[in-house]
């Protein structure tokens, strides 16, 4: 008689220790998958900031580059994108920087800089033969509906010949 009692005791024992075992497997491999999947966020967000600054080591060719061309927006958020006025004349030319937003009432453009924190104008600049200004636009979406929008940037006082505008095409993603 002992022998089944003992029996049975060892048969709950074991399923006791594999029902824990997998429980504890279980927890493990999801506290592991947690890890990772925060890694892999703050890896992409790494790369995503790397590549922004290194896009800001490029060789400017144009007069007027805005860089990325291209962003993505969630709704009520923003974004900032360079833009760069590069002056291939023999003399120093002053410029403004003017942004708007093709109509659409639910986009900012506005630029960020020394004197002017946040209008869709920038201050005047003075840019000397072979030189570059860097200024901050910031695409902001004032809590409209999902949309592909821009914004219009135009130069004035560029010299004659020169394209003095580009646009900043804006995705408005959930």
């Amino acid at each position: 008689m002992q022998s089944k009692k003992a029996a049975i005791e060892l048969s709950m024992t074991t399923i006791i220790i594999v029902v824990l075992g997998i429980t504890l497997l279980i927890l493990g491999l999801t506290f592991v998958r947690g890890i990772f999947t925060k890694i892999g966020g703050i890896s992409d967000t790494t790369f995503d900031e790397a590549e922004d600054l290194l896009k800001g080591l490029e060789q400017v060719d144009e007069f007027l580059t805005i860089t990325p061309g291209d962003v993505e927006i969630k709704q009520r958020e923003d974004k900032p994108v360079k833009v760069i006025i590069a002056n291939f004349e023999q003399k120093v030319i002053k410029v403004k920087a003017v942004s708007s937003t093709k109509g659409d009432k639910d986009l900012s453009c506005l630029f960020i800089d020394d004197d002017v924190k946040g209008k869709p104008e920038s201050k005047e600049y003075p840019i000397e033969s072979g030189k570059q200004k860097k200024l901050v636009l910031v695409a902001k979406d004032l809590n409209g509906d999902l949309r592909r929008t821009g914004c219009n940037v135009v130069i004035q006082g560029a010299p004659q010949g020169e394209d003095n505008a580009d646009t900043l095409l804006v995705q408005i993603v959930s």
